[in-house]
């Protein structure tokens, strides 16, 4: 009875996801586009290392900087760097930049 109850189950499921994406719900939750490559994805490391800035918000030690042109979130590499004080990129670890204060 209980291979019988778990397979029903599973019958059911599998059915349910053919079905559910034709429906009015499952067309307006789910995805029907691809993402096209290259959509949302950071600029690479070379670009940003070594570009200077300009704090936009406190950095204690995260915060927001603009970056030639671009608004960055970025973390401080050590102190507290006021607004509007000059920044420079020293690395990138995955998706944190890091910056320092210019000299």
């Amino acid at each position: 009875m209980f291979a019988a109850v778990c397979l029903l189950t599973f019958t059911g499921f599998v059915a349910w996801l053919a079905v559910f994406p034709r429906t009015a719900i499952g067309r307006r939750i789910m995805l029907h586009k691809s993402l096209v490559k290259g959509v949302g994805e950071r600029a690479a490391p070379s670009e940003l290392m070594g570009a200077q800035g300009r704090a936009l918000t406190p950095l204690r030690p995260a915060g927001t900087a603009s970056i030639e042109g671009r608004r960055v979130d970025v973390v401080a590499e050590s102190d507290f760097i006021g607004r509007d004080e000059p920044v420079v990129v020293v690395r990138e670890e995955g998706l944190r930049v890091v910056v320092r204060k210019k000299v």
